[in-house]
Formats: structure tokens, C-alpha cells, sequence
């Protein structure tokens, strides 16, 4: 269980983003996908959660998939979680439209970086649980009124991945993160 933390602490210590991607995988287009389909895949606020995609650069790794759930820490109390749901990491609402690829190790385009041509997934995060909530409810005095559905974004963003790619036929996914993305990849 120790390995895939050990596996993203070693990439993220080997891959340094610079100035020498090639040119054939230099990240210029992504996108963001809501997931308004999916009813428990949802933000602290109520709104989707979602993810941004970039298909692989060249056809022999499109099979290939780098799934990163982002970190960001954890909300454990209703004031903490209430202002939360007003940033990105508790609402879709405040998400931008285009996302850096090149500001993370595992999705630079650096000519170092092994998994820059793959198909690229970016989950964001915005439930506050560690990727761990599982609520079908937001009617509840535990949840104070918001949503933590981390475990259905989830499932919801590979059932979506499987319908709008090759993700049933991949010769090879890699599921990373960090902080709070790290024990996801655990929970999930």
C-alpha cells in the first residue's frame, strides 16, 4: 500500500518542468468536463465536479492515461467547510476554463517527463473529504447543508473517460496525486 506514494514522491522529485519540451507534446489544448450527467457527483456548493482532459499527442499513446486527483487538504467543521464551498475547492463555479498542464510534474510537456504525449486527467477537487464522501444528500445536519461526494466524482469522471475515450481499452493507466489527491488514489 506504501508503493503508489512512493511511486509519486519519486516522479515528483525526478520531473522538474523548464524550458526543453518538444514540441510534438507542448500542451496547447484541454477540456473542462462537468459532470452535470452524474446527480452524486457534485461540489461542496451543490454545483458539478468535473475534470480537464487532454488527448494524448500522438496515436501510440492514446491507450495511455495519467489520472491526477488534485490535493488541497480537508474541511472537518462547518465554518471551515461553508467557506470552503465558496472557493474552487468547494465549487465548480469558480474554476477556470483552461488549466497549466505545465505547472505540475506529471503533466509538463518537459522532454524528462515520460507521460507528457499520454492522455492527461486533471480531477479537481472540491468536496473537502479526502476524496472519500459518498453522500447521496445534501439534507443533512452532518453535512451542514453541502455536499461530500469526493468517491462519486470519482467513478463519475472514469464512467465518462470510458464513454469519450479509450479508457476501457488502455494499455496502461496511471492513477497519481498528492496531499489529499494521494490518499484518494488510496480510498478509491
Amino acid at each position: 500500500a506504501v508503493m503508489p506514494i512512493l511511486i509519486w514522491v519519486l516522479l515528483c522529485a525526478c520531473v522538474v518542468s523548464d524550458a526543453t519540451a518538444d514540441e510534438r507534446f507542448v500542451n496547447k489544448t484541454e477540456t473542462l468536463v462537468l459532470l452535470k450527467e452524474f446527480p452524486f457527483a457534485k461540489c461542496l456548493d451543490g454545483s458539478p465536479s468535473g475534470f480537464y482532459f487532454q488527448e494524448a499527442a500522438e496515436t501510440a499513446d492514446r491507450s495511455k492515461f495519467m489520472i491526477v486527483l488534485e490535493g488541497g487538504g480537508m474541511c472537518t467543521h462547518e465554518s471551515d467547510c461553508s467557506a470552503r464551498a465558496k472557493t474552487d475547492l468547494g465549487s465548480s463555479t469558480k474554476w477556470k476554463k483552461t488549466f497549466n498542464w505545465d505547472a505540475w510534474s506529471l503533466t509538463t510537456s518537459d522532454k524528462r517527463n515520460r507521460f507528457r504525449g499520454w492522455n492527461k486527467v486533471w480531477v479537481k477537487y472540491c468536496d473537502g473529504s479526502i476524496w472519500s464522501g459518498a453522500r447521496t444528500t445534501n439534507l443533512s445536519n452532518d453535512t451542514f447543508g453541502l455536499w461530500f461526494a469526493g468517491h462519486h466524482t470519482v467513478a463519475a469522471t472514469l464512467e465518462k473517460l470510458s464513454a469519450m475515450t479509450t479508457l476501457n481499452s488502455s494499455s496502461f493507466v496511471a492513477f497519481a496525486g498528492g496531499s489529499a489527491g494521494g490518499l484518494g488514489v488510496f480510498i478509491n
